[in-house]
């Protein structure tokens, strides 16, 4: 008993002598290797993984080839942001990515290209508390009109604020929904969210996306908002001012 006392004090002098130089000596360094997976707006797996932008924090960056993979060799352990682009899909950005560095790791990601769907014309009005959302819209979406799935309609979702610069990161509610008509025909969505949000005599303004058949979202932590990555080009936006009742 008393030796295994004197171990422990001998230890402890050990560690609490050690300097912040020598503490960082141990941190661990090994491979890394993201790999990419592409699907369309359909959800459909593309061929094409060749290049999407890697990067980790400001320093390190990589473009994948067709295999759609990359390995940063060697890489310390710590904390960084992930940031996964290309041209027409939705980033994937990860700003608390860690690496622990004690033995080599993968990661997959999927890939998903933006809706094409576009808003050609958008009309914001209500129906005693409720508020509704109408428009045209054109879509590549094979209509289908039956409820199983998968359920081959375009997706919407629309955005509210009290402010002119609404966004999919600047709102205050939103709604997905869908619309089962053909191309380049009318939309209608009533909103029942809003009448507890905003009061008589508010002006509530509204952006509305096409978005992409299988979503997701990420988490913007400086914003503490989440929001999909994966959208088509925004509407117009458009104002009601809620009547007094």
């Amino acid at each position: 008993m008393k030796q295994n006392l004197i171990l422990i004090f001998l230890l402890t002098l050990f560690f609490t002598g050690c300097t912040k130089e020598e503490t960082q000596q141990m941190d661990f360094k090994n491979d890394l290797t993201i790999s990419i997976t592409p699907y369309n707006e359909f959800y459909e797996k593309l061929e094409d993984k060749s290049g999407f932008k890697i990067s980790l924090s400001e320093t390190l960056s990589a473009i994948t080839d067709t295999s759609g993979s990359y390995t940063f060799k060697g890489l310390s352990m710590g904390t960084y942001k992930l940031t996964i682009s290309k041209d027409g899909y939705g980033s994937i950005i990860n700003q608390d990515f860690i690496y622990y560095g004690i033995s080599p790791a993968s990661c997959s990601y999927y890939m998903m290209q933006l809706s094409s769907v576009q808003i050609k014309t958008l009309n914001l009005s209500m129906n005693e508390d409720t508020l509704i959302v109408s428009g045209t819209i054109s879509h590549k979406y094979p209509v289908s009109n039956s409820f199983t799935y998968p359920t081959y309609w375009p997706y919407l979702v629309a955005y509210f604020n009290s402010s002119s610069d609404v966004s999919n990161l600047n709102y205050i509610n939103y709604q997905r929904f869908y619309s089962n008509e053909d191309n380049d025909t009318l939309f209608y969505q009533k909103i029942y969210t809003n009448y507890h949000t905003y009061n008589p005599g508010d002006t509530i303004y509204t952006v509305i996306y096409g978005q992409n058949h299988q979503y997701y979202y990420n988490t913007d932590l400086e914003l503490n908002k989440f929001y999909d990555p994966c959208l088509g080009t925004p509407s117009e936006v458009k104002s009601y001012v809620v009547p007094q009742y």
